[in-house]
């Protein structure tokens, strides 16, 4: 007996697939590399011509570079010239990969490359990612930017056509239309790499002067309030040290740590020789003169576990990976459901703080300053640590644990080669001195009010991106009518 077909149970199977039925004129048409693959011609990617009269190719407004990753550059070198790489554009600008320093080069291996040394108002374009994600950030170059050069996953486009601002250009790159062409045009090839010939065919649209204007404000206006949070933050920093009395001390000469066995591996289970480092006795040794209890006596670590196989389908969360506890504090996302994760995560609540025990020189630790209503999940590798009273804030073990002393004392206690990580007792274990208590509101509100000047400036910088889609998606009079209505 033959069963009926169910168009209804066919039709369920077919739900979120598409297919892009093109003529071959269609296929060729601004297709330089003949490309054929499903990727290249998604529905999304041809729902905007912008081939059309009134979009022009970057190269005809722009120089384009990439840069140079050279073999001889000494990865522990301080100061010299700034390299840059694709970890440090992160949510449209230039930072430091977690740690507090960028990577340097000398100026004899700068002078090899000084046809991409960087200049105020340049565009930065990551070329080379592991996923869609990390290709195609970009970032502006601000007027005050140190000496800095880029690696060759990454270029340069420098405005020399009048028509156009670097800022327009740049929140162009930023916003949807730049982000669609990135990902269309990306190829995966063990990485998504783009080359310079395709950067080059980016296309984006000449507007005139005036909603130009509007939008370089915005931007500039974005970057003045980040610098204002940062300029915060590091006060909070200089008050924390300040009452700690820190003195950075060298490492003893010879470099030895003589332990028993009683104190070495009984008692930690650790024999390796990084464990036991002077440069982290050191500190420990200093904490040990100061009056305080540890860590986990004012904190405790919370293990709510979201299990995506076991938890209620219909659930949406914000999940948050680890390299978004790069600032300081958490960033509104959009939400993802649930079936979507595929793989257990850590629930957290508003004033908690996240800690990645992953590569404790990227400093992934944040304050989760977020709506109490948010449904937050995180990577297993983050701790989560919650105050156990009132008498005691999260904002103090913010700074705390982002400090020298204890990111010190973190380097010594990593494990393992690829993902060195730190066991959360060692991180319980240190001791948090009394004397940074009288301190915590100080520190509370300098962290808060950079907290909020980093948001305004995301705000910002959206409403400029939000600008150049809105002329793309409707006109440039709608674009101006809107950015008119907006908040500066």
């Amino acid at each position: 007996m033959t069963r009926p077909f169910d168009k209804a149970k066919y039709k369920a199977l077919l739900d979120g697939l598409e297919a892009t039925e093109l003529k071959l004129s269609e296929v060729l048409r601004d297709n330089e590399t003949l490309r054929m693959d499903s990727q290249f011609f998604q529905k999304e990617f041809l729902a905007f011509n912008l081939r059309s009269a009134g979009f022009v190719r970057l190269d005809q407004l722009c120089v384009i570079r990439s840069g140079t990753t050279p073999p001889d550059r000494d990865e522990t070198l301080r100061e010299g010239v700034i390299l840059l790489k694709t970890g440090n554009v992160r949510n449209n600008i230039l930072t430091a990969s977690g740690s507090s320093e960028f990577f340097h080069i000398d100026s004899e291996i700068d002078n090899r490359m000084k046809s991409t040394r960087l200049k105020g108002s340049d565009v930065l374009l990551n070329i080379v990612g592991a996923t869609t994600d990390v290709i195609g950030r970009t970032a502006l170059v601000p007027e005050k930017f140190p000496s800095a050069n880029i690696t060759q996953a990454m270029v340069l486009v420098r405005v020399v056509d009048k028509r156009i601002a670097p800022t327009f250009l740049f929140s162009f790159l930023a916003g949807r239309f730049g982000n669609l062409q990135v990902r269309r045009i990306a190829r995966p090839t063990g990485q998504y790499n783009l080359n310079l010939a395709e950067v080059a065919s980016f296309r984006l649209p000449i507007c005139g002067e005036e909603l130009q204007s509007r939008i370089e404000k915005y931007v500039w206006l974005a970057h003045a309030k980040l610098v204002e949070g940062k300029a915060l933050y590091a006060k909070a920093e200089s008050i924390l040290l300040k009452e700690l009395a820190f003195k950075d001390r060298k490492t003893p000469p010879n470099g030895v740590a003589v332990k028993s066995f009683a104190e070495s591996f009984v008692k930690n289970a650790r024999l390796d020789a990084e464990y036991y480092h002077p440069e982290k006795q050191q500190v420990l040794d200093w904490l040990a003169s100061l009056r305080g209890k540890s860590i986990g006596d004012h904190f405790t670590a919370a293990y709510d576990v979201l299990n995506p196989r076991a938890a209620n389908p219909k659930e949406s969360v914000i999940n948050y990976d680890l390299d978004d506890a790069l600032p300081f504090y958490l960033k509104e996302k959009e939400s993802t459901p649930v079936y979507e994760l595929g793989s257990t995560k850590k629930r957290f609540k508003q004033g908690d703080v996240v800690i990645s025990r992953l590569r404790s020189y990227l400093k992934e630790i944040a304050i989760a300053d977020l709506p109490e209503t948010e449904n937050c999940v995180g990577s297993s590798e983050f701790i989560v640590l919650r105050p156990k009273s009132a008498a005691i804030t999260p904002e103090l073990l913010l700074v705390y644990l982002r400090s020298v002393p204890v990111q010190r004392i973190l380097k010594w206690c990593q494990s393992g080669s690829n993902h060195p990580r730190f066991m959360e007792e060692d991180l319980l274990s240190i001791k948090l001195p009394d004397k940074l208590l009288s301190k915590q509101d100080k520190l509370g509100q300098a962290v808060r009010k950079a907290i909020s000047l980093g948001r305004e400036s995301e705000r910002l910088l959206d409403i400029a991106k939000r600008g150049v889609e809105i002329a793309i998606e409707q006109d440039e009079t709608s674009a101006l009518k809107w950015l008119k209505q907006r908040k500066s």
